[in-house]
């Protein structure tokens, strides 16, 4: 099964740090943050490659992530839970669940009546109070 490097996660939040202003007001973080996170790992070679052959380890490693203690949903979380909790419409966890949950689905699935940027409005709706 093929493991995403340490390397890897750096990349991606070195580049999520260039885009992405964690200060932004929440509906704006969470637009921002959903564009990159479509746009990123569709562009990421070894993410598509794993899309298209090991697609279950995707979900893992949002859900449950292997043998570490914190998943993807618990790291968002803990992201929103430091800044965005009061401007959220549900709990920081819930918030996170809605944002990954979203991503992974839109980016298992290589077609989609959705834009990119519906997808972002649509998380924006979802969490924003």
């Amino acid at each position: 099964m093929w493991e995403l490097p340490p390397r890897a996660l750096a990349l991606f939040a070195v580049a999520a740090y260039q885009v992405v202003d964690m200060t932004a007001p929440t509906p704006e973080l969470a637009r921002t943050a959903t564009l990159f996170a479509l746009r990123y790992l569709r562009g990421h070679e070894a993410f598509r490659y794993t899309r298209g052959h090991e697609p279950q380890w995707l979900l893992n490693a949002a859900v449950t992530h292997m043998e570490s203690e914190r998943n993807l949903v618990d790291t968002v979380a803990a992201l929103l839970s430091l800044r965005h909790a009061g401007d959220l419409a549900v709990r920081p966890e819930q918030a996170a669940e809605i944002i990954v949950r979203t991503v992974v689905s839109h980016i298992l699935v290589e077609r989609s009546t959705l834009s990119d940027e519906e997808i972002a409005e649509m998380v924006v709706r979802a969490t924003s109070a």
